[in-house]
């Protein structure tokens, strides 16, 4: 399978647009479904779920960037994805190919 964010053929982990760690909170659990939380995207292990959580917060992503499009033009993001897709080597999980 590819991943959602990079379009790459990789180990694939399921990310979650509102992180789990949010799901009891009160507002969350107010206003957004148990199926609108359970809501996400399967992403490369190694290489994009770590650097999503790396440049954004839980609390952010729970907040602003809780969508494919939203996560995608985050400018971080969009330009660690414009360098990894640029990158040779194995796509394996080794992040440093």
């Amino acid at each position: 399978m590819k991943c959602e964010i990079c379009n790459r053929e990789n180990i694939l982990t399921f990310h979650h647009f509102i992180p789990k760690c949010l799901h009891k909170k009160k507002t969350y659990k107010r206003d957004y479904t148990k199926e609108e939380l359970s809501k996400g995207i399967n992403v490369c292990k190694y290489e994009c779920h770590r650097e999503i959580h790396n440049l954004i917060s839980n609390k952010d992503l729970g907040k602003y960037y809780n969508s494919l499009s939203k996560l995608k033009n985050h400018t971080k993001l969009k330009n660690y994805i414009k360098w990894l897709q640029k990158k040779k080597g194995k796509q394996d999980g080794n992040i440093f190919g």
